[in-house]
């Protein structure tokens, strides 16, 4: 498996996905699983330690999957908090890129790798409950 840095862009977008989602009062449920693990993001402070803790759990995810100099190969990046408006299938995409740069070795078993996994979960099943086949489909 090839990891890779995560991407400013990206890691932006996955933190304004879910501060959108964090404020949505239509479906509490993305929020539970931000305060369980320790994300209430009610201001810009825990939004960037939000990007510093997902920025340091993929670089557990490179240290796992390469060595020491092969590391030198990233670039030594300070990553800079940008608000920007997501939607859903762009933040599920979003998590999946991320969550797939992260999955070496011990870095998939921590909190936040943990809970970006179950809220891609909740967001595709969302997604999935809000199409027209959906709704239109037989039950049982």
């Amino acid at each position: 498996m090839s990891v890779l840095m995560g991407s400013e862009k990206t890691i932006n977008r996955i933190i304004s996905g879910l501060t959108m989602c964090f404020y949505d009062p239509s479906d509490t449920t993305i929020k539970r699983e931000l305060i369980a693990s320790g994300y209430e993001l009610y201001d810009t402070a825990m939004e960037e330690k939000l990007l510093e803790d997902m920025v340091i759990l993929n670089k557990m995810a490179l240290l796992n999957a390469y060595t020491g100099k092969a590391l030198a190969m990233f670039p030594r990046h300070k990553y800079k908090r940008i608000s920007q408006p997501v939607i859903d299938v762009q933040l599920i995409k979003s998590l999946e890129c991320y969550l797939y740069q992260c999955c070496e070795g011990i870095s998939n078993k921590k909190i936040l790798y943990r809970m970006l996994v179950r809220i891609t979960g909740i967001l595709m099943s969302n997604s999935i409950h809000k199409t027209q086949v959906y709704v239109d489909a037989e039950w049982g």
